[in-house]
């Protein structure tokens, strides 16, 4: 609140972040083919523009009225995607996702990650319906304009793309590597009132037997998720959909990790060289230091990696100093989640990049006052609650 006013004045264009970039081919039955830009009417389509056509391995740009289109060509438009039904209501045009085998009518957005390993390759060069079970609808980068045909456009982190997707896109092991998921296409249902007295009743038993401690709260979340599956609420399916697996792993994997280190002797090897230093400052100040190197490592990572590469350093101190594990878990759970001052190191932060015209410089403006002050109330209660001197 207090720093929005610091915040660049950076005039956008509202209607560039909604123009994507869209492929058709026509057919050679197309009722196109043998008449010009202007008699086909292609430049009055709302809010689609032909920007492009891509004719034997050629670029013709601009496109003049006259130009007359042949069968083979691509035609590139701009514009709002939710216009892309006008171009299916023209006879032999049919839209680059159609040409991979898919229809439109279950479109997911996605945005490309900063780890994605399809960054710098073409659509067509990965086989991007094979490796996703899904088809490119359309292409979006925010402050550029693309240019040529979608599937021969090098992907870039940001991109946002509108895809036709498969029955088993889903499923596929390699999609929260490479995107983030906007928006996807579910059907509501709606509630019984049986339901409905059964989520809320069921709700605010479970909280109100934790409270009175008349049942541990995970064995109360435990028994209210059964119930909404007896009453067909939810399903087993969409409880496992919703389970944040990854970050289950990557906690059992991180207090696995440190106990593997531990019985290695690689955290008594490490202790035996930063023992000496560790013993010589007050425990506080090893709080600090643990909390600062994972703030900068979430800095360049994720912050479930940067959890997991310094749990177990700070599990190492806490067994050289004899101090209460608690704070140190905390200062690395805290820092990991930190991460104000790099776009790259959150997919929030990333989003917002790549929607505006921001500048690294301006995160690290903004940022490093932020990170600032939530690492010293984070450092101040921690020191504060566990009595480290």
């Amino acid at each position: 609140f207090l720093l929005t006013p610091f915040l660049p004045e950076i005039s956008n264009k509202s209607s560039q972040y909604h123009s994507y970039s869209i492929e058709a081919d026509v057919n050679a039955d197309s009722e196109l083919v043998g008449k010009t830009v202007e008699e086909n009417h292609l430049r009055n389509l709302p809010e689609l523009f032909l920007i492009e056509v891509a004719r034997k391995g050629k670029l013709i740009t601009p496109v003049n009225p006259d130009l007359t289109i042949q069968a083979g060509d691509k035609l590139i438009f701009s514009g709002n995607i939710q216009k892309v039904d006008n171009l299916s209501h023209i006879k032999g045009l049919k839209l680059f996702a159609e040409s991979n085998g898919l229809l439109r009518d279950n479109l997911t957005e996605v945005i490309i990650s900063n780890r994605a390993q399809i960054i710098g390759q073409t659509i067509k060069a990965l086989g991007f319906r094979a490796l996703f079970d899904a088809a490119v609808v359309a292409i979006r980068r925010d402050g550029e304009s693309l240019s040529g045909k979608l599937g021969e456009i090098k992907l870039q982190a940001g991109d946002f793309l509108l895809l036709a997707t498969g029955p088993d896109f889903m499923q596929r092991h390699n999609l929260t590597k490479n995107f983030f998921i906007l928006s996807e296409k579910k059907v509501p249902t709606k509630l019984t009132k049986h339901q409905e007295w059964v989520t809320l009743g069921g709700f605010l038993i479970t909280v109100a037997l934790a409270a009175t401690s008349v049942l541990n709260l995970a064995t109360g979340l435990l028994f209210f998720i059964s119930t909404l599956v007896l009453s067909r609420v939810t399903s087993s399916n969409e409880i496992k959909r919703n389970i944040p697996l990854n970050l289950i792993v990557v906690i059992i994997g991180a207090l696995s990790l440190a106990t593997a280190l531990e019985k290695s002797g690689v955290i008594a090897t490490l202790m035996d060289l930063v023992g000496p230093w560790a013993l010589s400052i007050s425990p506080v100040w090893a709080l600090v230091a643990v909390y600062l190197l994972t703030l900068l490592l979430t800095e360049l990572v994720t912050n479930n990696a940067a959890a997991a590469l310094m749990f177990p350093l700070a599990y190492g101190l806490v067994e050289t100093l004899e101090v209460p594990l608690m704070p140190f878990a905390l200062a690395v759970a805290f820092a990991a989640s930190a991460s104000f001052i790099s776009p790259y190191g959150y997919q929030t932060n990333l989003l917002v990049f790549s929607a505006s015209n921001y500048k690294f410089k301006h995160f690290i403006k903004f940022g490093l006052p932020i990170s600032a002050c939530y690492s010293t109330i984070v450092l101040v209660l921690l020191s504060y609650n566990y009595n480290l001197n």
